[in-house]
Parts: C-alpha cells; structure tokens; sequence
C-alpha cells in the first residue's frame, strides 16, 4: 500500500493550494479527484482582488478578461457603477484556473490521480487509510476538499453544519462574437433579478458566464427566473445557453463547527465558508489552503485542531456580519433605496472585494443608530438640493 505524508481529496483550488504549499515543503502529497482533469466547474468563474492576493504565482496566462468596472442595476433599472485603475474582479474559466492550481502543484513535486473515486476512508494505527477506485493508500492525515456534504468530513468525524443558497450558472455564447465586447472590462450585478438575490453577468474571452444566486427557498423556482434573467438581459435570442448547472453554496456555518482533528481536516466548500452576499467562496478556500497549509508543516496532525480554531476565529465574525447585511435581499425596497441614495455603501462593499475593508465594519456603519441618523440628513440635504 502506498504511503503518503498527506493524501487530499478534491482538486479545486483550495485542494490544489494546499497541496502546492506542502509539496514546496517537501511533503509526499498526494491528490485525488473523482473527475478527469481539466473538468468544467459551474462558477461564475470571477476572482476578486482580495482573493487574487493570495496566489503566490502569475495567473496571467488563465485570465479571461480583467473587470475594472462594476455595475449595479434593480431589474434593468441603473444604480450604480464604479471604475477602477486597477481590476477589481479578474474573469477565469474554472476548468482552466483550476487545473492551472494543480499544475503548480504538480511542479512542486505533488502526484495527481484524477478520474479516482474514494470509496471509504479509515483511521488505521498508523494513520489514514482511504480506500479508492484506483487502490487503496495510506496518509499520515487526509484533507478533504471534496465540497459541500464532504465524505471525508464525515470519515474523519469531523462536524460541518450550514445553511445553503443556491446559485444556477451557465455559459451564453452569441452567434456574433462582436456582441461579447460590449460587456468587456465590467462586470454586472442585477439586485432582485431573483427573489431573495441577484443575477450577474462575467464576461469571458468568447462569451458570457450569466447566473442566478438566492436563497434555498428559490431552488423550484430558479430555472424560471434564470430564464427572465436572461430575457431582461436582451441574451436570449441569438445566444446558445450551454452548461446550466445547479450548486448549493455554504453560508452559514454553525459556531460549533469542528474542522480539523488528528486525522485531518477539510477546505473550501467542504469548510462550509462563503460570502452570504455573493456566494464567493474561492477567497475563503484559498486562505483556508493558507493556513491549514501552515499548520501541517509546522505540527504535523496535532496542528489541526488549532486550525479549526483558527479559521473560525478569522472568519465567523465576518460571516455573521456579511449575513446580516444579506437580509436586506428580503427587504429590496430598502437596498433599492440604500445603493442609489447613498453610493458610498456601496463603494465601501467594493473595498471588501478588495481586501481594504471588512464586512463587519460596513455592518456597524450600515445598521448603527448614527449611521441611520447619517443617512436621513444626506437625504434631507439632497432632497433641498433638489428643489
């Protein structure tokens, strides 16, 4: 049986992250993934700078388009935008960013075996067996990056509870590839596109990632509201809709939550951490390889409890400030009103984005009693402004 300092499940880029982060340590890394790789993930596919921040090598060759603009419309109704010299958000398919993490990992000396399903994992005497489509291995500890209902969180025993949104992604190509260049360079968000939500629209190199994301309560509904998307976005006719996928996305993680024990622990999807608001969870996955990474090389199996700790105490707070935010989407009156009167908040959110700001700032500011005092006298002043 072979033998491993550390097997991961999942190639997804908090998979490959941290594979590539212990492979450079010169740790026997293996990583598995169930699909063939490269395989097409259902994503938006958009990297925020915050996020981009933390990859320490050049993904230039991957990006399909650099978003310097962001816009935001209620229902096809203008709100709001803002340019930046630098890009905000920068455009990837996923099959090709992720298959671009494993490469790197790869270079690091990691041995990749995709196309392999897991059948079980075990804690044997001398660590963890885990039991595969294509043999069985020994690890000193298994990292599950295996997504939400992770099968190696529930092998190594660890406790994941969330709640769920639910997003729907796919990729809109025009018959005339000319009419991809009117959304280059900007991405879309399109409040109350959904119940709940938002729609969005990523440009690409040769076409659109367009998609739906709201809470769980819009899974029977979201196919029609994806296809009002798109009729109010005038891509319907002309546009071949290809790969509509469904994914659930983690936003709400129990305080409870045990990540990471003497056997192993879990990243990305499998963490049970995204943005409430969005449904970004790339940021998240790839600072959670960061430090469960670090934690491994530095104390080997005993570091990962702290590594549960750690996260949630990195994380939690922003969470729970970010998901207080995400109730307005149940009052969208008030966001209506809140981004067109005062952009300010909004142009804070972009900061977040950024890496300059955090959730739980722009919480207090939104929901303190001073910042509602502020708000009523910018409305008063402009109200007079206006007569």
């Amino acid at each position: 049986m072979d033998k491993y300092d550390v097997l991961v499940v999942g190639a997804g880029p908090g998979g490959s992250l941290l594979s590539y982060y212990l492979g450079t340590a010169g740790l026997n890394v293996l990583l598995i993934d169930k699909q063939v790789l490269p395989r097409y993930k259902a994503c938006g596919g958009g990297i925020t700078r915050r996020a981009a921040a933390l990859i320490p090598f050049d993904m230039g060759s991957v990006i399909e388009d650099y978003s310097y603009r962001v816009s935001v419309s209620w229902q096809g109704e203008f709100l709001y935008s803002h340019i930046s010299s630098n890009p905000i958000i920068s455009m990837v398919m996923r099959e090709k960013f992720d298959y671009f993490l494993t490469s790197q990992a790869i270079s690091a000396g990691v041995r990749v075996l995709d196309g392999t399903n897991v059948i079980g994992v075990a804690r044997g005497k001398t660590g963890v067996i885990v039991s595969t489509s294509g043999g069985d291995f020994n690890a000193g500890l298994v990292v599950g990056a295996d997504g939400v209902n992770s099968r190696v969180a529930r092998a190594l025993g660890l406790h994941i509870g969330s709640r769920h949104n639910i997003a729907l992604a796919a990729e809109v190509y025009p018959e005339d590839v000319d009419e991809v260049s009117r959304y280059k360079h900007e991405v879309s968000f399109d409040l109350n596109a959904i119940p709940e939500g938002y729609g969005w629209v990523f440009p690409k190199k040769d076409h659109l990632s367009v998609g739906v994301f709201s809470s769980i309560r819009m899974a029977k509904h979201i196919r029609k509201y994806f296809d009002e998307y798109l009729r109010m976005k005038k891509i319907r006719d002309g546009y071949q809709v290809e790969r509509t996928k469904i994914r659930l996305i983690p936003i709400r993680p129990n305080m409870d939550n045990i990540l990471g024990n003497m056997n192993g622990c879990v990243v990305g999807d499998a963490a049970g951490f995204a943005d409430p608001i969005t449904g970004e969870g790339i940021y998240y996955a790839l600072r959670e390889a960061q430090i469960g990474s670090a934690m491994i090389v530095e104390h080997g199996p005993s570091g990962l409890p702290r590594y549960s700790e750690l996260i949630k105490s990195e994380f939690m707070k922003e969470i729970r400030a970010a998901e207080k935010i995400a109730m307005f989407y149940r009052f969208p009156g008030a966001t209506k009103f809140i981004v067109r009167r005062i952009p300010e908040y909004a142009d804070y959110h972009l900061k977040i984005f950024c890496g300059e700001q955090s959730y739980y700032d722009l919480h207090r500011q939104v929901l303190s009693i001073k910042s509602i005092e502020q708000i009523l006298k910018k409305l008063i002043r402009r109200s007079f402004a206006t007569l």
